[in-house]
C-alpha cells in the first residue's frame, strides 16, 4: 500500500517489512522528518495488514454480546466501542474495536489476526443464530493520518 511519503517536492521511499504477508512501511529512513509531518502536517499509517471483520445478520449484537467483554446489546449505528475476545477459562483471544451500522458490525482487530477471529467466531455460531462472519482483511485496505491536517486530507 504506501510505500512513501512525500516532504516538500521529494517523495521518500519506505524501508519495508513483511507482516502476515503484507508490505508495510518499517520507517522512511528519517525519524524527525516523520515526526515533524505527524506534528505539522499528515502522516499517513498503512494499517493494511490489521484484521477487519464484517458481521451481518438480525442476530449480528446479540451474537457480539455472548462472545465479547463488552456491552453490544444496545450499539447504536454509527458509534463503536473497544471489547476484547476471551476463551472459556478467561484468557484473551483478541483485542478488537467495534463499530455498529444500521445493517452490520465492522470489528477493527489485531495485527494479522483476521482470519484466526474470524474462525474461532464461526465455530460458535449456533444452528438458528442469524449471524454471518466475513474476514474482509483481503479485500480491503485501511490508513491512519495523523496531524492537523488530517481532516483536510480525509476530505
Amino acid at each position: 500500500m504506501h510505500t512513501g511519503f512525500v516532504t516538500g517536492n521529494a517523495r521518500v521511499p519506505a524501508n519495508l517489512t513483511q507482516v502476515n504477508g503484507y508490505s508495510v512501511a518499517a520507517d522512511y529512513g528519517d525519524i524527525a522528518a516523520e515526526m515533524r509531518a505527524a506534528q505539522t502536517d499528515v502522516a499517513v499509517m498503512d494499517r493494511s495488514a490489521w484484521g477487519r471483520l464484517q458481521l451481518m445478520g438480525r442476530d449480528r449484537l446479540d451474537f457480539l454480546q455472548r462472545m465479547s467483554t463488552n456491552d453490544f446489546a444496545h450499539l447504536p449505528a454509527g458509534s463503536g466501542r473497544v471489547t476484547v475476545f476471551t476463551d472459556a477459562r478467561g484468557r484473551m483471544i483478541d483485542r478488537a474495536v467495534v463499530y455498529g451500522w444500521s445493517d452490520d458490525i465492522l470489528i477493527l482487530n489485531s495485527l494479522g489476526a483476521g482470519h484466526q477471529l474470524t474462525s474461532w467466531l464461526r465455530g460458535f455460531i449456533f444452528y438458528r443464530d442469524q449471524v454471518n462472519v466475513s474476514d474482509l482483511t483481503p479485500a480491503t485496505a485501511m490508513l491512519t493520518l495523523y496531524g492537523p491536517r488530517a481532516a483536510d486530507v480525509a476530505q
